[in-house]
């Protein structure tokens, strides 16, 4: 089994929600609106006060239409990774005689990753064997097959990078669980990082469990 290691996983601080510059809040019906269309957290201060955020727009949400506190999420980066598990089965066959010799091996592996609908499937077939012609001759023969499937691989670089996203681009204000409840329910790439509360669509960011549940990566 394998984990996320929470000792080396970034810290957020936790004084400040969306926005840059230490800036005010937006309005909406006169009201405060969280800047629901920056990226970063070092907007307002957290102060528990009611603001319209991202899921008050979000059709489906149990906070559609709604103000809520302004406070850190319960649930942050962290609560996007799964438990890790793998397992390995293998069978081998072997045999011969005063001349011949031979052993068949056959390995399966399958992995699953800490991220979310990620997956290793690995098939190993290894043949070896040999053969006595005479007392100055012989051979020997060995062969390899491996097949395998992967799915969900974490990119690397800089676009698509989830953890790269976690680490530069996020609003501590956001619920992980929320988002992936948000997903679950509608199967829509609802963003929090939303233009503004007329305008859904991303201005950034999508919703980070979409394309590690449904656009699978595969390779």
């Amino acid at each position: 089994m394998s984990t996320v290691d929470k000792t080396t996983f970034p810290k957020y601080q936790q004084e400040y929600g969306e926005g840059y510059f230490g800036q005010r809040f937006s309005t909406y019906n006169g009201q405060p609106r969280s800047r629901s269309g920056d990226d970063a957290s070092y907007g307002p201060k957290y102060d528990g006060s009611l603001v319209w955020q991202y899921d008050a727009f979000t059709p489906g949400s149990p906070n559609y239409g709604k103000q809520t506190p302004w406070k850190v999420a319960a649930n942050g980066p962290i609560e996007f990774f799964d438990t890790g598990t793998s397992t390995i089965n293998n069978i081998s066959l072997n045999g011969g005689t005063e001349k011949a010799t031979y052993r068949l091996t056959y390995a399966n592996t399958d992995s699953r990753d800490i991220l979310p609908n990620s997956l290793l499937s690995k098939n190993n077939f290894n043949f070896a064997g040999s053969y006595k012609f005479n007392d100055k001759l012989s051979s020997t023969f060995n062969a390899t097959y491996v097949s395998q499937n992967t799915r969900n691989r974490n990119s690397t670089g800089y676009g698509g990078n989830q953890l790269a996203g976690f680490r530069q681009w996020w609003a501590t204000n956001v619920d992980l669980n929320e988002q992936r409840d948000l997903y679950f329910q509608s199967r829509q790439n609802y963003t929090w990082n939303i233009k503004s509360a007329r305008r859904h669509y991303s201005s950034i960011l999508g919703q980070p469990l979409l394309p590690k549940i449904r656009e699978l990566q595969q390779r």
